[in-house]
C-alpha cells in the first residue's frame, strides 16, 4: 500500500502534536512493509528538500508567507498546491491522509489528493477547521457554536468571510473525516461539519518506561533539582495553554509545599518573557525553571523525575499529548475540564480533572498529590495500565489500518 502523509509540521522541526501524530502513524505504516512517504513544511529554503527518516520518505516543500494572510492562505495556497499536483501525480497513492494542512498545504490540497489517490482522509487535531482561532469557554461553559460575529471579532481585519464555506467545499472530497476526540467531534458538527469519526490519538507506552535517573544527573538549564516536589508543564507556552492560571496556582502550593518546583518543558520564545514577567510579579522565581525545548530521551527523562504533570488548558485543547505522555510515564494528571483531556484523565483514578480558572481547587489537587506520594504513585499506575489498555499506538495503527482497507474495497 502506497501512504502519503501531508502534515504542516513534522518532527524533528515539529512544535505540535498533530506532527508528532503523524509521524508515529507513518513510522508504523512503514513497518508494517507499506510504503510511505511524507509531505511536510520547511521553514527556511535551505531546509527545504527530500530525505529518508528511518524506512519513510520525508519531503520538504519551502513555505513562508505573513501572519495577515493566514485565513486566505489556508483555504488555498497556490505556492504550494501546484507543487503537491506534481509529486502525487508521480507517487500515485492509495491513501492520502491529510492532518494539520491550515498553516501551509491549505483545504485545497484535499481536492487535488482526491484527483490521484484511491482515497482521502483528514484527521481534525484543533478547531481551526471552523473557526480562525482558538474556541474558548463563554460563561464557564464551551460554547461549541462559533458564529460569525465571534469570528469577525477574533479575527479583525484578517477575517476571511469564505473560510468555511471553502473549507467545507473541500471536505467534500474527502473520505473519512477523523477528530482526535468526542470534544472536538462536538465543535466540528455544531458548525456544519458532519459525519465525524472519532479515532483518539496513541502512544507506545513501553518506549516512556526508562529508568529514574537522579536529578542531578539530567542536564536542564535550569539547574539543581534534587530535594524539588517537581510539577511538570508540557508543550507550547501561551495563554490558551493555561500559563497563567498554573504560575497563580503555584503561589498557592508553595503555601503548603514550599519545595514544590514548576519545571516548564516548552520552547523559549516572546511568551515566555510574559510568564517570566508574572513569575516575578507573584514573587516565585526560585521556584520555576525553563529548560528549552527538549525531546528524545531528555523529554522522557523530565517526565520520569516529576511528581505530578498539569495540563491546564483554558480553551478546547482537542486532545493534549502530554495527558498520554504523562499517564504512559507513570504519572498523576492534574487536568483541564475544557477541551478532550476528560476523556483519557478519569478523575480520582489517573488523576484530578479540574477548572483551571478555579486556581483554589486547581492548586488543592495539586497539593494533595505532591503530599501524598502513596495516592500519587497509585494514580500513575492506573494512568499507564489505561493507556496501555485503550490509548496504544498499536490500536489505533490497527483501527486506521481496517478504515484504509474498508475505504479501498469500496
Amino acid at each position: 500500500m502506497k501512504i502519503v502523509y501531508i502534515s504542516d509540521d513534522f518532527p524533528p522541526e515539529s512544535f505540535g502534536g498533530a506532527g508528532i501524530i503523524a509521524s508515529r502513524l507513518a513510522h508504523s505504516f512503514a513497518q508494517k512493509g507499506n510504503e510511505v512517504v511524507v509531505l511536510t513544511v520547511a521553514g527556511k529554503k535551505e531546509s527545504a528538500g527530500e530525505s529518508m527518516d528511518g524506512n519513510v520518505r520525508v519531503i520538504k516543500l519551502y513555505s513562508s508567507y505573513h501572519v495577515r494572510w493566514r485565513n486566505y492562505r489556508s483555504v488555498w495556497n497556490p505556492f504550494l498546491i501546484f507543487r503537491v499536483s506534481k509529486i502525487l501525480k508521480e507517487i500515485k497513492p492509495d491513501i492520502v491522509h491529510c492532518h494539520n494542512i491550515h498553516l501551509h498545504y491549505s483545504f485545497a490540497v484535499l481536492k487535488i489528493a482526491k484527483r490521484y489517490a484511491k482515497s482521502v482522509f483528514f484527521t481534525a487535531h484543533d478547531s481551526q477547521t471552523v473557526s480562525a482561532g482558538k474556541v474558548y469557554p463563554i460563561d464557564g461553559r464551551t460554547d461549541y457554536k462559533i458564529s460569525w460575529l465571534q469570528e469577525l471579532k477574533q479575527a479583525g481585519l484578517r477575517f476571511n468571510p469564505f473560510r468555511r464555506l471553502c473549507i467545507k467545499y473541500y471536505l467534500g472530497f474527502v473520505d473519512s473525516i477523523f477528530s482526535v476526540s468526542d470534544s472536538l467531534k462536538k465543535n466540528l458538527e455544531a458548525n456544519g461539519i458532519k459525519n465525524v469519526l472519532v479515532l483518539h490519538n496513541g502512544i507506545s507506552a513501553s518506549e516512556w518506561h526508562v529508568p529514574l535517573i537522579p536529578p542531578t544527573e539530567v542536564s536542564f538549564e535550569c539547574g539543581d533539582l534534587s530535594g524539588k516536589k517537581i510539577i511538570l508543564y508540557a508543550g507550547r507556552l501561551s495563554g490558551g495553554k493555561g500559563a497563567n492560571e498554573i504560575l497563580t496556582a503555584l503561589q498557592k502550593v508553595l503555601n503548603s509545599v514550599p519545595n514544590a518546583y514548576l519545571l516548564v518543558l516548552g520552547k523559549r520564545d516572546g511568551y515566555a518573557e510574559k510568564m517570566m514577567e508574572r513569575i516575578e510579579k507573584l514573587g516565585i522565581g526560585r521556584s520555576v525553571g525553563f529548560t528549552g525545548w527538549v525531546s528524545g530521551d531528555k523529554l522522557k527523562h523530565a517526565y520520569r523525575i516529576s511528581d505530578v504533570v498539569v495540563v491546564p488548558s483554558v480553551y478546547l485543547d482537542p486532545f493534549p499529548t502530554v495527558n498520554l505522555e504523562a499517564m504512559a510515564s507513570g504519572k498523576p494528571v492534574v487536568g483541564s475540564c475544557f477541551g478532550g483531556t476528560p476523556e483519557v484523565v478519569e478523575d480520582g483514578k489517573t488523576g484530578y480533572v479540574v477548572n483551571p480558572l478555579d486556581i483554589e481547587t486547581f492548586s488543592d489537587k495539586i497539593t494533595a498529590l505532591l503530599l501524598n506520594e502513596r495516592m500519587a504513585k497509585e494514580m500513575g499506575d492506573n494512568g499507564r495500565e489505561c493507556v496501555e489498555k485503550s490509548f496504544s499506538l498499536d490500536t489505533q495503527v490497527e483501527k486506521l489500518l481496517a478504515l484504509y482497507n474498508k475505504n479501498l474495497e469500496i
